[in-house]
């Protein structure tokens, strides 16, 4: 890809040879890799992001963001941009975000098998756990 910076490139090229489709969503932007895409099905607040921004690779989905460092310092998947985005493609990884009245108030990531922790939930909280293709995604609201 044509216009990124060294930094992007780097990050860019080792995304797209684990991740070919990511391609065809990526431009370049100021020597910055952007990719943003609406996985599954139509759904709110489930858009996927990456960017390269700030000397750092930083992945969203839904009202959800992660921040990584390239390359990788220590290779654990907790702490690999590339592991964390095709675990959320394969449905192993999902999100979980938060809302009270209407407002988003937190986020945070559950493996596929886990169960989110739901000793605070009230009336007014909301918890939506998305998936990337949409099969796995719920609504969890407090009484």
């Amino acid at each position: 890809m044509d216009g990124l910076d060294d930094f992007s490139r780097s990050f860019a090229d080792a995304l797209f040879a684990a991740v070919p489709s990511l391609r065809d969503h990526a431009r370049a932007e100021n020597g910055l890799l952007l990719i943003h895409l609406e996985p599954g099905p139509v759904r709110q607040d489930c858009e996927f992001w990456v960017t390269t921004d700030g000397g750092e690779i930083t992945v969203g989905f839904g009202m959800f963001h992660m921040h990584f460092d390239w390359p990788v310092p220590v290779p654990w998947p907790e702490s690999d941009p590339i592991s964390f985005i095709r675990s959320l493609m394969l449905d192993e990884t999902l999100v979980g975000d938060w809302t009270r009245d209407g407002k988003w108030s937190g986020s945070g990531i559950l493996t596929a098998t886990e169960e989110p922790d739901l000793r605070g939930m009230e009336p007014g909280n909301v918890l939506h756990i998305r998936s990337w293709s949409g099969a796995r995604d719920r609504t969890i609201r407090g009484r």
